[in-house]
């Protein structure tokens, strides 16, 4: 084939990291704006090697000759030079694909699982992230659960991040859930970490509930703990955190956090309010003084939102909570032509609310009236659309200008 013939050229076969020792050796500038367009260009310089790497690793697949070769560069590497044996073991995953190449590859990979270079077990730990499980000796994943208790942050973050590509085996699940609380006690103590904590509690969530959990102490402990990180972080995982933790006390609060954060967007629906409509009605009745309290806020800062926590209350028949949050967005705010166009809007939940209410509560004489402030509140609200129709008009430049 094409690929056997695969030989880099002598001037290039060390040619990245030959730069790259080169770099290392160079004397360090004392100027600030040297130093960074020095690190600046190691680092294109290690993009450079991963990206050839990686290129070799895919053409050399299927090939054992040339994964042969391809897996012997490891046992070149220099020694001292882990982030090169690094790079190496992080971007050869593809040979990985194949029964052959994952034989080749499986002795440099342990080794650099249980080896001393903390630079090397964090590039191992990713590798077996993108490694096919079905044919990873159990030795390996014993290997790598122990990398999640490693004293060094960058050897357990990834792990961390690896571990959410594969499934450990059942024996070493328990060692890897501990691992996780443990990591989350610790990060969730420490500024500027919430992505890490969010990351190993969705992960924990997930085992906790794969064992029926959901509802235990730990499941109630990891809630408690993502209502105190910042909601930047939360809100891209709420929908996978719901499989997890959505029947777990406190979670509801989660998503009441997250509400006034929703914004208009018309080219997709927030997941936090559709988590919020398909809460259960016990649950929202739980909540409903606090579902009340933020209500009242959005009806004057975002009605629309109010209108959505209306629907939530009133699904779960909680009248009388749902028509304060109406109320409070028809008596915010001055008279003025502005806050007329929110006032009558408001005004048309809290009688939609009665009247939702009235049939709830079989009051079906009353229906007639709550009709009828219905018409009115519809012709009121046509007269100030026509009104704020005429006063633009007026304001407009002559066309012919």
């Amino acid at each position: 084939s094409m690929t056997t013939g695969f030989q880099l050229p002598p001037d290039k076969r060390r040619g990245s990291h030959h730069r790259l020792r080169k770099h290392d050796e160079a004397e360090q500038p004392s100027d600030v704006l040297q130093q960074l367009e020095q690190r600046s260009k190691r680092s294109s310089i290690l993009v450079l090697m991963q990206s050839a790497v990686e290129w070799a690793s895919i053409v050399a697949k299927g090939e054992p000759l040339l994964m042969q070769k391809l897996v012997d560069l490891l046992d070149k590497a220099p020694e001292g030079r882990d982030d090169l044996r690094g790079t190496l073991l992080g971007s050869v995953e593809h040979l990985g694909e194949t029964v052959d190449g994952l034989k080749l590859l499986l002795p440099h990979l342990y080794h650099g699982l249980v080896g001393s270079s903390v630079l090397v077990r964090s590039y191992a730990a990713s590798a077996v992230g993108e490694l096919s499980s079905r044919n990873v000796p159990p030795l390996v994943y014993e290997a790598f659960a122990v990398l999640l208790w490693d004293q060094y942050v960058a050897v357990h973050q990834s792990a961390v991040h690896a571990l959410r590509f594969f499934h450990l085996p059942e024996a070493l699940r328990g060692r890897a859930a501990q691992a996780l609380l443990n990591l989350i006690r610790y990060y969730s103590e420490r500024a500027g970490e919430d992505r890490f904590v969010v990351e190993c509690v969705s992960m924990l969530a997930s085992e906790l509930h794969r064992l029926g959990r959901a509802k235990s102490e730990v499941a109630k402990y990891l809630v408690q703990v993502l209502l105190k990180v910042d909601p930047l972080y939360v809100r891209s995982e709420l929908r996978w955190l719901s499989h997890s933790l959505g029947e777990t006390e406190g979670f509801v609060d989660l998503l009441l956090l997250h509400l006034p954060m929703v914004r208009a967007d018309h080219h997709r629906t927030d997941e936090a309010l559709e988590l919020l409509e398909a809460l259960p009605a016990e649950a929202v009745q739980a909540r409903r003084a606090e579902f009340e309290a933020i209500g009242r806020k959005l009806a004057t800062d975002a009605p629309w939102l109010a209108a959505h926590t209306i629907e939530v209350l009133t699904r779960a028949s909680c009248w009388a909570e749902a028509r304060q949050v109406a109320q409070a967005g028809v008596d915010a705010g001055e008279p003025t032509v502005r806050n007329q166009a929110r006032r009558l809007y408001c005004q048309s939940m809290a009688i939609a609310v009665r009247f939702e209410e009235a049939i709830g509560e079989g009051r079906l004489v009353d229906l007639a009236q709550i009709s009828k402030q219905w018409g009115d509140n519809v012709l009121e609200r046509q007269e100030h659309d026509a009104d704020v129709k005429k006063r633009n008009s007026r304001s407009s430049f002559p066309g012919s200008l």
